[in-house]
């Protein structure tokens, strides 16, 4: 696979490279991503360029290529840390087309530091693509909590047709238990859905439930 930047293969062979500390953290396996923004806070001008040149690098994502593979999933973390928002787009695009962990976490890590001003990017990413949705639903209970479109747009998403209710219904207990628990009951009892995602329904119901007692127990 073609190379898009020879910078990081400068910045890791020169010490005196502006983006050799960046690129000696990213490539760096097991490396804490708090303590690697510390380093790297203040020259965020600098250094998100560069994270985003090697997520357009594939061949970095393979297990032998420099950094093993795990540049571009730490690149992903340190984006996150910098509120880089402007790249959802590939950041989608990556926890959508990988079903590698390190990756996906790092994917999950940085939506829930970019919050809830992307969730409508991220319902706008999934439209109606059935194979979208799993995907944007796991991203959105991280940053939705409480949020009330979070919540009606996952809800809009059950449908009899659709597979894997059990967890757009596990997710609208994770964003408003409350809300959730009269939303189940009805979907509960509606004969469109089969029998057992109806009692699938009803564990779900169990799981809010407890969920708000253990917050209450917590405050």
């Amino acid at each position: 696979m073609a190379e898009t930047s020879t910078r990081w293969r400068e910045a890791l062979a020169d010490n005196n490279h502006p983006l050799y500390k960046a690129a000696w953290l990213v490539f760096t396996d097991r490396i804490s991503t708090e303590l690697a923004f510390g380093h790297l806070k203040d020259a965020q001008e600098a250094v998100v360029p560069f994270l985003n040149e090697l997520l357009a690098d594939d061949g970095l994502f393979d297990n032998d290529s420099p950094g093993k593979g795990v540049a571009p999933a730490n690149a992903v973390r340190l984006l996150g840390e910098y509120q880089a928002r402007e790249a959802l787009p590939k950041i989608l695009e990556l926890y959508a087309d990988t079903t590698n962990y390190p990756m996906r976490s790092a994917c999950v890590y940085a939506v829930g530091k970019f919050g809830s001003d992307v969730l409508d990017q991220i319902i706008e990413w999934a439209g109606d693509d059935g194979a979208r949705r799993p995907k944007a639903a796991e991203l959105m209970v991280e940053i939705g909590e409480g949020n009330e479109k979070a919540f009606n747009t996952l809800l809009g998403w059950i449908h009899p047709d659709v597979s894997g209710l059990e967890y757009y219904a596990r997710y609208l207990t994770k964003i408003n238990p409350e809300a959730a628990i009269t939303t189940l009951e009805k979907l509960s009892k509606d004969p469109q859905f089969n029998g057992d995602v109806r009692r699938r329904f009803k564990d779900r119901i169990k799981e809010a439930q407890q969920a708000i007692k253990a917050k209450q127990e917590a405050s």
